[in-house]
């Protein structure tokens, strides 16, 4: 399984929970995590996604 299709599933997964999951771009800074997850009643999350057996980055793991 590729990145792209857990991150859509991700994105239909938050869509119907009344949410949203905008793709976090930083230029210049290494590490950010893929998506910012917005739910209903304040609730946000930050996701790395990473196919399985595939190791994150140091950076993103301090960052979550």
């Amino acid at each position: 399984m590729r990145e792209k299709t857990i991150e859509q599933k991700l994105i239909k997964a938050v869509k119907n929970a009344g949410g949203i999951a905008p793709k976090m771009v930083s230029p210049g800074f290494d590490g950010m995590p893929d998506r910012m997850v917005l739910l209903p009643k304040g609730k946000i999350g930050f996701v790395e996604v990473k196919v399985p057996g595939e190791a994150s980055c140091r950076r993103a793991d301090k960052l979550s």
